[in-house]
C-alpha cells in the first residue's frame, strides 16, 4: 500500500475508531474445521485482517510459548496452556477473517476452546474461563489499534530514510555539477532548489513522527492502565471471595445438648 494511503487510513481510525462504540463478544455454535458447528466466542474488530492476525498470532505465542499451526483455515494450539484463559491446558482455535464484503479495515476474530476429546467450552460448565475468553478478545482492539500505527510509523520511516538518500545524492550531484562552470549554472539552481525542498519535507516527515511516537506512547499508556485496572478488580474480587470462605469456616460448629441423666428404679 501506498505510505500516503497508508497514513490516511491511519489516521482516520484514530479520528473514528477511538469513539467508536466497544464490540461485544458473541457465544454461538460456528463452523469448526469447515464442516461441523461448535460452541465458539466471535468479535467484530477494526483493522485489517492481515494485521489482526498478526496481533493473535503473536499474542498466543507468547502466551503458550508455542507456535501456531494452520488446520483447515484456523490457527491451533492443541494441548496448549495459555494462563490468561486457564491454568490446565486446552486445545485453542481462532479464525480471522473480514468482518463482511469488501470491508478491508474490519476483521472478526472467532475463537474455539475446547477441554480435550471434543469437549468445547461453554458459560455454563465453565464460567471463569468463558469469562477471560471474554475479556482476552474485548481488549483486542486496543492492540490492534497500536500495531496498525506502529506499522504506520514504519513506514514514514521507510519514507525518511528514502529522502535523506536521496537528499545526499542531489548533493553529490551539485558538487559534481559545480565543476561544470558556466556551461551548468542553470542545472545547478535548479537542484539546489530542489535539495531546500527536500529538506523541508525531511523535516516535515520527522515531525510527524515525532507526533506518531507520542500518540503511540499515550495509547501504551492507557492500554496499560486498563490492564492493571481489570487486574486489581479481579484481584480484589477474589481476595472479597476468600474472605467469605474463611469467615464461614471459622463460624463455630453448633454443640450437642448434654446427656441427660437416666432414671432407674430400686
Amino acid at each position: 500500500m501506498n505510505p500516503l494511503r497508508l497514513l490516511l487510513s491511519a489516521l482516520l481510525l484514530l479520528g473514528t475508531g477511538l469513539a467508536a462504540a466497544q464490540q461485544l463478544v458473541s457465544e454461538a455454535p460456528r463452523p469448526f474445521m469447515k464442516k461441523e458447528e461448535v460452541n465458539s466466542f466471535s468479535i467484530l474488530l477494526e483493522g485489517q485482517s492481515k494485521n489482526v492476525q498478526a496481533v493473535l498470532d503473536e499474542k498466543f505465542r507468547a502466551g503458550t510459548g508455542v507456535k501456531g499451526k494452520p488446520v483447515s483455515g484456523l490457527t491451533a494450539y492443541e494441548g496448549a496452556r495459555y494462563a490468561q484463559l486457564a491454568n490446565n491446558t486446552m486445545d485453542l482455535y481462532y479464525r480471522v477473517e473480514r468482518g463482511g464484503k469488501g470491508e478491508e479495515n474490519s476483521s472478526r476474530v472467532t475463537l474455539f476452546l475446547s477441554a480435550g476429546n471434543g469437549n468445547f467450552i461453554q458459560s455454563a460448565n465453565y464460567p471463569d474461563v468463558v469469562a477471560n475468553a471474554i475479556e482476552l478478545l474485548e481488549g483486542l482492539q486496543s492492540e490492534v489499534r497500536i500495531y496498525e500505527m506502529g506499522v504506520v510509523i514504519e513506514e514514514q520511516k521507510k519514507a525518511i530514510d528514502r529522502e535523506i538518500k536521496l537528499q545526499e545524492k542531489l548533493v553529490k550531484d551539485s558538487v559534481a555539477l559545480q565543476n561544470q562552470l558556466a556551461q551548468t549554472l542553470k542545472a545547478i539552481d535548479e537542484n539546489r532548489t530542489s535539495r531546500q525542498n527536500q529538506v523541508v519535507k525531511i523535516g516535515e516527515e520527522e515531525q510527524r513522527l515525532r507526533d506518531y511516537d507520542a500518540r503511540l506512547a499515550e495509547m501504551k499508556t492507557v492500554q496499560q492502565t486498563e490492564t492493571a485496572q481489570r487486574a486489581e478488580a479481579k484481584r480484589q474480587a477474589q481476595t472479597a471471595r476468600l474472605q467469605r470462605i474463611q469467615e464461614q469456616q471459622e463460624q463455630p460448629k453448633p454443640q450437642p445438648p448434654p446427656a441427660q441423666p437416666g432414671g432407674g428404679g430400686n
